[in-house]
């Protein structure tokens, strides 16, 4: 007896759609990544900059997530997850032009990139709850989820080759060019409507915020577990600043040392002698050697 062949099934194309959505989005989101190393010398960022510029993207991408999610049970996950594509590969693309321009204006693009990508996990669970069927609704969710590592996977290495053969704006315009493609192909190819029918007897029920963030052992608890964390990340930071500040304080106290110490010994090697160098002459030495800038008497 002969097994039948799998017969493609709609949500299949629907759910390889999603997957490179996910695939897409972190590509885009990663590749400054690597491109912001080549961008620092360009433009002479500081470390403060730079941290700036990485972290900007979270601040829309956090700000526009429940609003995502809310927009994409109103119109659907469809038109919401094509336009949030379209949205954020133009700020892929004119990520470059932003940095050319200015500081503030790239912080901005990025911020705006952040917002679209907010919707491709609630549009593509809404999705997946309107096409895919039940039993497969899991292996759809760890397909999707499992797109965002081969994203990065792929963009780490593929953006560092891209920025050292052609340069660091090919990769934004190369990764916005293929969002764009992605949009065209999933509004033609996906339709409008759900492939899956609810139950008659299937109401929607509010989700009640209030118990859930009282609750001790739920989110609570990991609201607080999560405010521990960064404390500690926040206290180890600074900790790590004061200690660099404190090293950096050091070494300027010793360098006038140091330099007197050296200017003392070129003396010697230069003068073919080895007696000791008389205390009365070491300011006159080192000034003679350093440059009248620096007063010896008080380089300890």
């Amino acid at each position: 007896m002969t097994e039948r062949p799998v017969r493609w099934q709609p949500y299949y194309a629907v759910v390889a759609l999603l997957c490179a959505a996910v695939f897409i989005s972190y590509i885009d989101r990663t590749n400054i990544s690597v491109g912001a190393i080549a961008m620092r010398l360009q433009f002479g960022w500081n470390e403060t900059q730079k941290g700036v510029v990485l972290s900007s993207f979270y601040v829309g991408y956090i700000s526009l997530m429940l609003a995502s999610g809310a927009l994409a049970n109103r119109f659907g996950g469809k038109i919401v997850l094509g336009a949030a594509v379209i949205w954020w590969s133009l700020f892929t693309v004119l990520t470059p032009v932003a940095a050319s321009i200015s500081l503030p204006l790239l912080v901005t693009a990025r911020i705006a990139l952040g917002l679209g990508e907010a919707a491709v996990f609630p549009a593509s669970m809404n999705m997946i709850g309107r096409r895919v069927p039940v039993l497969q609704r899991s292996r759809a969710v760890a397909l999707v989820t499992s797109s965002l590592y081969a994203g990065t996977v792929f963009a780490l290495p593929v953006t560092g080759w891209l920025v050292q053969s052609y340069g660091w704006p090919v990769p934004f315009f190369l990764f916005g060019a293929i969002g764009l493609l992605w949009a065209t192909v999933w509004f033609a190819r996906v339709e409008v409507g759900s492939d899956i029918e609810a139950p008659a007897s299937a109401e929607p029920t509010p989700i009640p915020w209030d118990r859930l963030l009282k609750l001790s052992g739920g989110l609570g608890h990991r609201r607080r577990s999560f405010l521990q964390q960064l404390a500690v990340v926040l206290d180890e930071c600074l900790v790590a600043q004061l200690r660099r500040a404190h090293l950096r304080r050091q070494s300027h106290e010793r360098r006038p040392a140091v330099r007197r110490t050296i200017a003392l010994r070129l003396y010697a090697v230069g003068s073919s002698t080895t007696r000791a160098v008389s205390p009365r002459r070491e300011p006159r030495i080192t000034r003679r050697l350093l440059g009248p800038d620096i007063n010896p008497t008080t380089a300890t």
